[in-house]
């Protein structure tokens, strides 16, 4: 099976997920959420990523974020490498936790990073909206410190995707919005791991030249 692209250059904003093996739960506790968020904290002082959203589920995560010196391979191999070991070490087991190495999507911040963000903190929340009120319950989701209902972590990185809105308030009723995201929705609906790049045909062109995979899956973003 072909190695998914690990397309990475300084400054580049990666939408990165993984999920368990077979399905299995990542996230067994409120106790392996907070290991996992300090190891998150962990990479961001060691190799310098910004974390601008995140968002754990059961047996999955989602994490936003930005790569200064073209560090996420390190950075994210250092956050599933140890986090399974303590995770093995504190449930009494041992192998593999997730599916594999971890898969991106390389986002065109100047015009995405509002989008994915939302994307992301929508994620306990169903496809047909009828339980949106968990947004104001989940706890283990950036959104809460977005809309300043939590501290968050001292690692979060908001400014760059709340300055685009007037206040915290705007940014929570842009995430609450009745309006489905189509435009999401279409992007995300091929498998996560074909997806390479999201942005307009300029940015999408300029990770084109970058690889040479003709079944990469690049396309413009959501219009």
């Amino acid at each position: 099976m072909t190695r998914p692209l690990r397309i990475d250059f300084d400054g580049a904003v990666h939408h990165v997920m993984n999920r368990g093996a077979n399905h299995q739960l990542t996230f067994r506790d409120d106790e392996d959420r907070r290991l996992f968020l300090d190891i998150v904290g962990e990479a961001v002082r060691r190799f310098g990523i910004e974390v601008h959203a995140y968002c754990l589920m059961p047996n999955h995560y989602h994490l936003l974020l930005r790569s200064p010196s073209s560090q996420l391979s390190r950075a994210l191999k250092h956050i599933g490498q140890v986090y399974t070991q303590r995770f093995n070490r504190r449930h009494g087991r041992d192998g593999a936790l997730f599916r594999g190495r971890f898969h991106s999507i390389l986002v065109d911040s100047d015009k995405y990073l509002d989008t994915v963000a939302r994307y992301i903190h929508l994620n306990p929340v169903t496809k047909d909206m009828t339980n949106d009120d968990v947004l104001d319950t989940f706890e283990w989701s950036s959104f809460a410190s977005y809309e300043g209902r939590s501290r968050g972590p001292k690692w979060l990185t908001k400014t760059n995707v709340l300055e685009r809105f007037a206040n915290p308030s705007s940014y929570g009723e842009f995430v609450r919005s009745k309006l489905t995201n189509f435009s999401a929705s279409r992007f995300y609906e091929a498998p996560f791991a074909q997806r390479l790049a999201l942005g307009d045909s300029r940015f999408v062109e300029r990770v084109r030249k970058q690889i040479d995979r003709p079944e990469a899956r690049i396309q413009p973003g959501m219009t």
